[in-house]
Parts: structure tokens; sequence; C-alpha cells
């Protein structure tokens, strides 16, 4: 199967964006980062628009004092911002240097995203820190996991490198979006509180990666002259989406809602008593 990346104008970290290729689109052509060629003032309207959002977000958390409650989360977001910021200047200032550069980055920000999900977990078992620090390794060991079960193996087969591209893109939003699900599932089986802040994270993200493993699916399904507009366009809009829900969940800071460590047997307003004694129990093996 011959491939073809169209790609657009826009920021790096919009990767569905990026990678509108193949599936039997086209001859195939040397890989290269967004320029315009689909869609192409509606993704720099986008991208502009993303790059404002993320600058709006940053912004707020450092008027409100409250960017170190979300260290992970942040940090993610400014190497984005300042990422897409840089890349911007590249294509504009040293075209040369540009493509080089953009891949690493889209590399670097693919892997950071796992960020976001480390901090959704940390702010679901707040109020227990054995099972926190527990849930991270679980988050770092499914991830771990996806990657060489499922993902590895799609790059191992032989094909062209805007194909291994794509797969790469959707089996990793398919590990997240899996990990996403994890935690809500744990969340709701135990009763366990989340705020507006970490929801926020949470169906923000769900969004984008729900979007992207959709998006690609229907271009693997269907050809270009049936889906390659609407494909070019899918990712930047799901992305400005996120930010949006980012921004309104994380205008300002909700305090978690802390329970009690300690198990009482009986007491409706705590988490279930299995939680409290499993942390208890997790709490003492790990000071051993």
């Amino acid at each position: 199967m011959s491939t073809r990346l169209v790609v657009f104008r826009g920021p790096i970290r919009q990767r569905s964006k990026l990678v509108c290729q193949s599936f039997g689109w086209g001859r195939a052509r040397k890989l290269c980062p967004p320029k315009a060629e689909c869609n192409g003032k509606t993704t720099l309207f986008l991208g502009l628009l993303s790059l404002l959002l993320e600058g709006i977000i940053i912004w707020r958390a450092r008027a409100g004092k409250f960017l170190s409650r979300f260290p992970l989360f942040y940090s993610y977001l400014m190497l984005v911002f300042m990422g897409s910021a840089g890349a911007y200047a590249a294509r504009w200032l040293s075209p040369r240097y540009y493509e080089g550069s953009f891949w690493i980055f889209f590399m670097v920000t693919l892997v950071a995203e796992f960020a976001v999900l480390v901090e959704i977990s940390d702010h679901i078992f707040n109020s227990y820190p054995a099972v926190r620090s527990l849930g991270r390794m679980l988050t770092g060991a499914i991830s771990i996991g996806f990657f060489v079960f499922y993902i590895v193996p799609a790059l191992a087969v032989p094909g062209s490198p805007g194909g291994h591209v794509a797969e790469l893109v959707k089996r990793s939003s398919v590990t997240k979006a899996v990990i996403i699900v994890c935690l809500l599932a744990v969340a709701r089986s135990f009763d366990l509180p989340m705020n507006t802040n970490t929801s926020g994270m949470m169906v923000g993200l769900g969004l984008y990666l729900s979007s992207n493993i959709v998006n690609f699916e229907l271009a693997a399904r269907l050809n270009r002259a049936q889906y390659g507009s609407t494909f070019a366009i899918v990712g930047p809009v799901s992305y400005t989406l996120c930010l949006l829900v980012w921004t309104v969940a994380l205008w300002r800071y909700e305090p978690a809602v802390i329970f009690s460590r300690e198990a009482r047997p009986g007491d409706a307003t705590l988490v279930p008593d299995l939680l409290g004694r499993f942390n208890n129990s997790l709490s003492r093996l790990l000071r051993k």
C-alpha cells in the first residue's frame, strides 16, 4: 500500500493533523512537517488559537498561584506551548532547520502526554498516598505493556515512514484511552471524588484521544476523495476543543476532597472501607 503524508500549517503537537497520510492516498512522498497543503488557512487559524489557549491556561494558573498543584500537567503544557511557538518561529525564520527539529519535538510530546495521565491518577487517589504510588506504577506498567506488545509490533512491520507515524499516533492514542478508562472505572468503583480540575483534564484529553482513534480508523477504511479533507481538520478541531475544556475546568483551582486515611466501618460518607484498608496495608508494606 502506498502512502502519502498530507500535512498542515500549524504547531507540532496536534498529531492527527500532521499525519493525514496514506491508507492508499496517492503516491509516496517524503515525510515532512505541517505545511499549507490541506485546509491551510483553517488549520493555521486553529493552530494559533490553540497556542493562545495554551498561553491563557498557563497564565491563569500562574495568576491564581496554583501551577504547583498540577506540576506534571502544567510542565507538559509549557513544553507544548514553547515548542509550538518555537516551531512557528523556526518555520518562518529558519525553514532549513525546521523539519529535523520538528520530528524530534513531535516524538517528545507524544511521550510527554503520558504525564497528564499520571497527573490525573495522582489526583484521583489524592487521599491515599500508597494507592497513589501504586496508581503511578500501574499507569507506567500499562503504558510499557501496550508499547511492547501493541505499538512496537506495528512499527516492526515493513512499510513507509508515513504509515509508521500514523500507526504510532493511533496506537499511542488507544493506549492512553485505555488508561483513562481504567482510571475512571476505579474511581467509579470506589466512589472516589473527582473535582472539576481533574474531571476536566480527563474529559479534555479523552475527547482528543477518542477523536484521534475514530479519525484514523475512518481514514484507513475510506479513500482520500471520501475522507481526505475531513481527516485534515478533525485533529486541529478536537485539540482546540480539548484546550477549551481545559481552559474552563482549570480556570480556578478547586481543592481536592480529602478523606480520612483510616478505614471506618459503616461510615457511608467515606470512600469504601476496602480502599482504606488496602491503603493502610500497602503503606505498611512499602515501609518495610
